[in-house]
Parts: structure tokens; C-alpha cells; sequence
């Protein structure tokens, strides 16, 4: 797919919390390895910790004294992840959206530009960054985000709605022809 005569065009959109959640999560899950330490850290560990918590409140319930105090000391060790787990990561995803933003803004606006030369992605008033296409480690997407990694840990999240399919099919075959990773996730 050929680059428009007249340059890159510019595709703006706006970034929401929603949006940078669904980045993260990629991120996070963009291989198998990711995928299973994501879905243990957050799923099965949560799980598993509050399972003492339930045979503590069934030991109290039928009146399983032996029960109750075998498990008391160990329910209260572990019960603490059950609460600290998704409170802590619910604070980061709050705290890395809000760095985002100017004082009063609630979305992030943002745009992104691309052409033979690499790629540009400007954040409204904030900051600009163009990056040659030997500089982006890796492309990933799903239906809903796209990322575009710089760096092992700074990367761009891009909503899927900001461009026409036809525009990223065009990104997609750019990724490719340069020597860019892109992942199916």
C-alpha cells in the first residue's frame, strides 16, 4: 500500500482510561509467557489466598473450633493479598492514567502520522516523539488497541478506532517491510 503523495496524515483521537486500561492488559498479555504469569498474578493467586479465608468462616460456622485455629493464623497472612492485589493495581492504573493528563483533563488527546521515514506520535500540549522505524522493537494489537513498543517497557497505546482499517493495514505492512515485530494477540 503506497504512502500518500502529499505526506503522512495525521490521525487524532482521544485516549480514555477505558483505553489505556485495554493498553496495559495488552502489554501485559501480548505473549503466552505474559499471559500466564498475568492470569496467576491477578486470577489464580487472588483465588488461591482466600481460600483459608473460606474454611476459617466455614470452620466458624459449624463450630470447628480445632478448625478455626489451625487455619486463623495462616487466613489472616495470606488474606491480605486478596485486598492488597487488586487495590494496589487499581491505584497504578489510576496513577499512570492521571501522569497523562494536564490538571483538569479527563482523556488524553493524541495523535499519530506515519510514512517511509517512521512514525510520529504527539500527545496534545504534552509531548511529540518520532521514531524511525529501526527504533520500534514491536507492533501488537488486538481488536481494540494497538501498541507500539519503543523501548521493553514504553510503549504507545493506540484505540483501533483512531485510524480506518485501511490505514492500518497500510501501518501493518510498513511494520513488516521495515523489520518490525508484529504481534497477533
Amino acid at each position: 500500500m503506497a504512502i500518500q503523495a502529499d505526506g503522512p496524515v495525521e490521525h487524532s483521537y482521544t485516549l480514555t482510561f477505558q483505553d489505556y486500561v485495554r493498553g496495559l492488559r495488552l502489554f501485559s498479555t501480548r505473549s503466552a509467557w505474559r499471559r500466564l504469569r498475568y492470569e496467576f498474578t491477578f486470577v489464580i493467586l487472588p483465588i488461591l489466598a482466600s481460600l483459608p479465608i473460606a474454611v476459617v468462616v466455614f470452620a466458624k460456622v459449624t463450630g470447628r473450633a480445632e478448625l478455626f485455629a489451625a487455619f486463623s493464623p495462616f487466613a489472616l497472612s495470606v488474606g491480605w493479598l486478596v485486598i492488597y492485589i487488586p487495590a494496589v493495581r487499581q491505584f497504578r492504573r489510576r496513577k499512570g492514567f492521571s501522569n497523562m493528563l494536564h490538571p483538569g483533563d479527563r482523556d488524553v488527546t493524541a495523535a499519530i502520522s506515519f510514512d517511509q521515514e517512521g512514525i510520529r506520535v504527539t500527545e496534545s500540549g504534552r509531548s511529540e516523539s518520532h521514531y524511525s522505524w529501526d527504533g520500534i522493537l514491536e507492533f501488537a494489537e488486538d481488536g481494540e488497541m494497538a501498541l507500539i513498543l519503543v523501548q521493553k517497557q514504553i510503549y504507545f497505546p493506540i484505540p483501533t478506532r483512531a485510524m480506518a482499517a485501511a490505514r492500518w493495514a497500510e501501518l501493518r505492512t510498513l511494520m513488516s517491510t521495515h523489520g518490525v515485530k508484529v504481534t497477533q494477540c
